[in-house]
């Protein structure tokens, strides 16, 4: 058995034109998705985005604000304490964005287990 799931990533958000998370709170600039499995072979998946205005006061639900043009490291300390059901086989890790117009960065990624 493990102990702790760790992801960590350096995000940049330096501009995006839809607000937040968008109507549905699923369009953001970055978006960081893992698609698992449980014991039981059952899919499940998280994910966790990132934005810097929300002038149109869109819903933000799984989204954090930054600050725009500036580096944020960004570290999940344990998912296996927050995943339900908890994560047995990790299918993918998938780091993506979406919305309208939007110029985002991110380095550094990592995905630690212990």
């Amino acid at each position: 058995d493990y102990l702790s799931l760790q992801l960590r990533l350096d995000v940049r958000v330096n501009s995006h034109s839809l607000g937040g998370g968008g109507y549905l709170s699923s369009e953001y600039p970055v978006i960081v998705r893992i698609d698992y499995e449980d014991e039981y072979g059952s899919a499940a998946h998280w994910y966790h985005g990132f934005y810097c205005q929300n002038v149109h006061n869109n819903d933000t639900l799984n989204g954090e604000e930054i600050r725009c043009g500036v580096w944020y490291p960004y570290e999940e300390t344990n998912l296996l304490e927050i995943l339900e059901p908890p994560p047995f086989y990790i299918k993918s890790v998938r780091i993506y964005a979406s919305g309208w117009n939007y110029e985002s960065l991110v380095a550094e990624t990592g995905l630690l287990v212990e």
